[in-house]
């Protein structure tokens, strides 16, 4: 029996994002974990829906998932750990019933209106949630728990316009293993609330700004220099193609080799 044992977490959405997630929890010997997706498994997205094999296509992804989970968990030791699949769509009339009496909710949905509507349910029930999203080359991840930044906070709401997401613009596969929703649920299955706190969020903020100072001073000073270079001393064979566009320096017949604007004197000609 772990320290998890007692644990209860809801999977909302069953899909690349929540394939490293389902196997953390397993491995973590989580008690309870429920799985809610309505979709079917499709060949198409099995480069990163890393939860599932060939021989899955077309099975249900919420119940799949689900003894994935009691497998994963069993192999590791954890033959306690139960899982269960709830085959549907998360709708507002049943979605705070659906979050109630679960220590976390992790949600990897595909679309904008499911994370809202979750993140609404968890914070007015005061459960931890974490979420997460990607498409194409980008990805993010935020988690929250009682008393601390909302995804409200962040986003504010649906964002306008058509919809945008991996169904629509498609995402490369790696993209959804690097997120940090692993990371956020780890911190938050533990009760480690201190990475989600509005103190710790400004001061992440804080440090980014810090860090972008810096790169912003260094790359001044960077340009200062290279304006002070005489491109007909420089050896285009050994510059990149930036730094030949940023002094504006074509490839000669012949090679100059580099010199300083102050040269140190001539070594004498080796004896013959």
């Amino acid at each position: 029996m772990t320290v998890f044992a007692d644990k209860r977490v809801l999977l909302i959405g069953a899909g690349g994002l929540s394939s490293p997630v389902a196997a953390l929890l397993a491995r973590a010997g989580i008690g309870y974990i429920e799985v809610v997706d309505q979709d079917r498994i499709e060949i198409s997205n099995l480069h990163r829906q890393t939860l599932y094999q060939a021989a899955d296509v077309g099975r249900s992804k919420s119940e799949t998932a689900a003894f994935r989970i009691e497998r994963e968990a069993k192999d590791v030791g954890h033959a306690a750990t139960r899982s269960v699949a709830r085959e549907m769509r998360v709708y507002p009339e049943r979605v705070l019933e659906l979050v109630h009496g679960f220590d976390l909710v992790v949600e990897g949905s595909d679309n904008y209106p499911t994370k809202f509507l979750v993140a609404d349910a968890c914070a007015l029930s005061r459960v931890a949630c974490v979420q997460a999203g990607a498409v194409r080359w980008v990805g993010w991840a935020f988690g929250s728990v009682p008393g601390s930044t909302c995804l409200r906070c962040v986003f504010e709401d649906v964002p306008e316009g058509p919809d945008r997401g991996c169904s629509v613009a498609g995402v490369i596969g790696p993209v959804v293993g690097v997120c940090l929703i692993g990371y956020f649920t780890y911190h938050a299955i533990q009760g480690d609330h201190g990475i989600f706190a509005r103190d710790a969020l400004q001061g992440e903020i804080a440090r980014a700004q810090s860090t972008l100072d810096t790169l912003t001073s260094q790359r001044e000073e960077m340009e200062k220099r290279a304006a002070l270079i005489d491109p007909k001393q420089v050896d285009p064979d050994m510059l990149d193609e930036r730094a030949r566009a940023m002094l504006n320096v074509a490839k000669p017949d012949e090679v100059v080799i580099f010199t300083p604007k102050t040269a140190p004197a001539q070594a004498p000609a080796p004896a013959q």
